[in-house]
């Protein structure tokens, strides 16, 4: 439940839902959560989780979340079965990576939770750019772009930030 109301923060945050705040912008005591911006990368941070993320045009979302543990999400605001395994393909720069994907319930939304691979990770530390070719139900595919400008920044920035603080407690 803790990593679903972070991915929702996250969410609403990027979409401008929520400003961005810290303790020392507003003078005033520690807010529930931190806020920074790295180029197209934005960064929130939470008593033991944190989340790193940007928006493309569409408003589609890609990001990491760490709490206890650590999940790779994509949202392309399309429906998918509960638990349903789908592939994508996700290219960056010249480098093609096969990818699973797990649909994840999100309140009134489905995300995917993007299977990890160490190469397809090192690509993303070094490219600006990446698009995402996902296949649905029904034969129907689905592409989105995202923006990496900022990502490397962003996601060290969320990690050392559970790792200093320990993992979240709780669901």
């Amino acid at each position: 439940m803790r990593m679903t109301n972070l991915i929702l923060a996250g969410l609403s945050m990027l979409i401008g839902a929520v400003e961005p705040a810290s303790a020392q912008e507003s003078g005033g005591p520690s807010p529930d959560f931190v806020a920074m911006q790295f180029q197209d990368w934005a960064v929130i941070i939470t008593p033991g989780a944190s989340e790193a993320g940007t928006l493309n045009p569409a408003g589609n979302a890609l990001g990491f979340v760490c709490g206890q543990q650590c999940v790779h999400f994509l949202d392309v605001q399309e429906e998918c079965r509960d638990g349903s395994s789908y592939r994508a393909v996700a290219n960056v720069d010249d480098r093609r990576f096969d990818l699973g994907l797990t649909c994840h319930p999100l309140e009134d939304r489905k995300i995917f939770i993007i299977d990890m691979s160490p190469a397809y990770l090192t690509a993303l530390s070094e490219s600006p750019s990446l698009t995402f070719d996902i296949a649905l139900d029904k034969g129907r595919n689905t592409q989105a772009a995202f923006s990496l400008l900022g990502c490397n920044d962003a996601v060290h920035l969320a990690a050392e930030a559970v790792v200093a603080e320990g993992p979240a407690q709780g669901p």
